[in-house]
């Protein structure tokens, strides 16, 4: 006599988690193809050289970006959060190699 209904909160859960896993592969994508853009220019050769230097360019840009009004006039997101991305990246390496 037992109907079981499942509770709500514990598919919402479930759909973060898998949302979070997806938006953590995607950021660690976009950082991988920025830092590698960015070594192009500035140098650099590991893949996780490459990964650090585009998450943290990622953050640096986006808020260089934003603090000085800069709209790339990119319409791919994708493609804007990567150049967003490289161009941190490349602020990063040179604040970090100097």
């Amino acid at each position: 006599m037992g109907l079981s209904v499942a509770d709500p909160h514990q598919r919402g859960s479930s759909a973060l988690a898998a949302l979070d896993k997806r938006v953590l592969a995607t950021h660690a994508g976009i950082g991988i193809a920025a830092g590698w853009l960015a070594s192009w220019l500035v140098g650099g050769s590991s893949l996780l050289h490459y990964v650090i230097t585009g998450l943290a360019g990622s953050l640096v840009g986006g808020f260089l970006l934003g603090r000085f009004g800069i709209d790339l006039g990119i319409r791919n997101q994708t493609a804007n959060r990567i150049a967003t991305a490289k161009i941190g990246a490349v602020v990063v390496v040179l604040i970090v190699g100097s």
